[in-house]
């Protein structure tokens, strides 16, 4: 059974960060945690995988597919607002 709430530690060697810069993230709430005591913060994996999926960098060829290439072409050249 895979676990689906992760530990401090845990969540920070499976997102390759250290714990100080998950607290960090915590703090300033641009990570979602689950706050089970106190002092005891647990990050669902499933959220993490999320998180990730949103901070990958488009390639030029998905940019083109659902259109956000073409839009930023066009705001540069002046065609949008």
């Amino acid at each position: 059974m895979d676990k689906r709430l992760l530990t401090v530690k845990e969540a920070a060697v499976y997102l390759a960060l250290s714990p100080i810069t998950l607290y960090h993230l915590v703090y300033r709430r641009e990570i979602p945690f689950v706050k089970l005591r106190a002092k005891a913060l647990r990050f669902d994996k499933q959220d993490l995988d999320k998180l990730v999926d949103n901070l990958k960098s488009k390639t030029v060829k998905d940019a083109e597919k659902d259109g956000t290439l073409q839009a930023r072409q066009d705001m540069v050249a002046g065609v949008l607002p």
